[in-house]
Parts: structure tokens; sequence; C-alpha cells
């Protein structure tokens, strides 16, 4: 029997050959011994006997909850539940400076890691937050350069078992905050990832919500979060030994989520429309109100990698990242 957690939080790859089945946390384990039909075990779901099917749901949404106190109360215990679980003695957390991470890092009194090449957004704004919540004595920067990006790029495509230029470019600084965390001693980062999912983060939520479609749009977001966010963060810090915690996708948490009505995930206030609104509201209770309201730009812009490997994909005469990092694929595989 093969099960999987209803997140999808842990990878669980399978398949067969003419020795058996073989299973494992990554496709090129199975690879190596001949299996070539590698079926993901889907989130929720057991596989027996040959056959995969469907054992445990996420909570469905019911947004009953509507007036943002009792939303934010249920919230901060259920989250604060979440980190303690997870907390470990070689611990920290992955920082970047923004609200999902330094409510994480309020909460548990955790050392607070941030990657990012020389200058660039997610330093400058981590330095920020971490002397307003007066943890700079826990703030341990990592700071990379081109050379570093250059060489761990086929590293960490191997690592993520991909090409692809969006799933590289966000995997490469995780890639070296994990390695640098490890050379630190901490074998366990907690990272904020979820909370965009469940309470209305991204951009595109903002046209969602004056469309009424911000519901839906949550719903399929939070379903496809396994294939397109955890693994691939799982890969490239598990390269290193490091394991990533989410508190955000603990089970209580997300069913918090799913009782908190839409309109206090990305909340409009008569000029424009606050994105997670509702995480914010709580984070007042924790954080400075600099913090609580700053702006986040998506790792691959804040640490300056993204900008990175464009440079470096031209100056290997490559017109784009994709084309050159599908070169590099073929030479690691």
């Amino acid at each position: 029997m093969l099960a999987r957690d209803p997140v999808g939080i842990k990878p669980l790859f399978y398949g067969k050959n003419s020795e058996g089945l073989g299973f494992a946390s990554e496709k090129k384990a199975l690879m190596r011994i001949g299996i070539e039909d590698i079926h993901a075990l889907r989130p929720g779901c057991v596989y027996v006997d040959g056959i995969e099917q469907n054992a445990i749901s996420l909570p469905p949404y019911r947004g009953d909850i509507t007036d943002p106190g009792e939303a934010a109360g249920l919230l901060d215990k259920a989250l604060r539940e979440a980190v303690m679980l997870r907390m470990h003695e070689n611990a920290a957390v992955a920082f970047s400076g923004g609200v999902d991470c330094s409510l994480i890092g309020a909460m548990s009194g955790l050392p607070l890691c941030t990657v990012g090449l020389e200058g660039s957004y997610d330093i400058k704004a981590a330095k920020k937050a971490a002397f307003l919540m007066g943890a700079e004595n826990r703030h341990f920067i990592y700071e990379f350069s081109e050379k570093d990006v250059a060489e761990v790029l086929p590293a960490v495509i191997y690592s993520v078992e991909s090409a692809d230029p969006l799933k590289v470019s966000i995997a490469l600084p995780i890639y070296l905050l994990a390695r640098e965390a490890r050379k630190s001693g901490f074998k366990v980062l907690l990272s904020g990832q979820g909370a965009d999912e469940l309470f209305g983060g991204y951009a595109r939520y903002k046209e969602a919500a004056r469309s009424s479609k911000l519901e839906e749009m949550l719903q399929y977001d939070l379903g496809q979060i396994a294939g397109n966010n955890l693994e691939r963060d799982d890969a490239a810090a598990m390269a290193h030994g490091v394991e990533m915690r989410v508190p955000y996708l603990d089970l209580a948490v997300i069913g918090i989520s799913q009782r908190i009505d839409t309109s206090l995930k990305v909340y409009f206030d008569g000029k424009d429309y606050i994105r997670k609104y509702i995480l914010r509201f709580l984070s007042e209770k924790y954080l400075p109100d600099e913090i609580a309201s700053a702006p986040k730009k998506a790792i691959q812009y804040g640490t300056s990698v993204q900008k990175t490997l464009e440079k470096l994909a031209k100056s290997e005469g490559y017109k784009g990242t994709g084309d050159y990092f599908n070169s590099l694929y073929k030479v690691v595989f």
C-alpha cells in the first residue's frame, strides 16, 4: 500500500517493470532501475494492489465566516498550533520579509534565513523586516553571485527533474537557501508556501474578485499546489537534506481558511482590492504595520535570479532561458 497526504506536501511516484513495483520520492530513482511508465500518486490517494483510489479530501469551501475578528481569532489559534507542531531543534524560517514568513517568524521565534543576489529586493526587504521585528540577532543572510547561479544551474535542473523556466527559476534560490542553511546547521525550514492560494495573494486574484470568480480560482489553485509548487520546493531543498515544512498547509489551517468568506481574502476597501486581507489583519497582532502591509515580489524576481538567468542564457548564445535549460537537461539526464 502507498498513501499520500491530502495536500501533496511530499511527492510520491511509482511504476512497474519486469522485477515488480517501485516507488520513490523522485522520478530519477525509478528511471535508474529501468522503470519508464512513472506515475505521481495523487494527493489524498492510496494505491493498493494496482489500483489508485481517493482516500481523503481537503475540507470543502463553506465561506460561513464573514466577520474579520472571528476569522482572525480562529486563524490565529490554528496557525500558531500548526507552527508549534513543525518546530525542530535545528529549524529556521525561509524569510523574505513578506507577511507570510514574517508571521511564522514572529509566532515561532526561530532564526530567519534569507537568500538573494547582493543588493536584491528580497535582501533589502528582509533586512528591514528583521530590524522592525527586533530579530536582527537571529537573521542569517546568504548572498550569492551570478557565478553561483551559473555553477548550480545544472544541479537545480537535475534536482527538480525539469527544464521548465518557471520551475527552475523558482527552485534555484530555494536550492541555494537550503545549501547555505544546511551549512549553518539547519535541517528544517518553515516556509510560507500555501498562504497565497489560501488567502488570495497572487495579483491575478484581484481580477477574479472583480468578476466573482475568486472562490473558483482559489479552489482550483489549492488543488494544483502539489504539482505546481510543493514537489518543486521539496526537491530543491531535499537536494541538501533540508526538509521544508509548511504550516499554512496544515489541515486545520486549511479548514479555517475554507470557512472564511472570499470577501475577507481579497477585500475591497472602497478604492481597491487588498490581497491577503485577513492574513494582514491577523499579522497586526504580531508585526509592525509596515510589514503587515508590505508588498511582495515573487521569489525569482525578489532574489534577482530571473534577471541573472536571462543574462546567463544570452551570454551562452540562447534566445531565452527555455532553450538554454533544455540543453542542460539533456546533459544531466
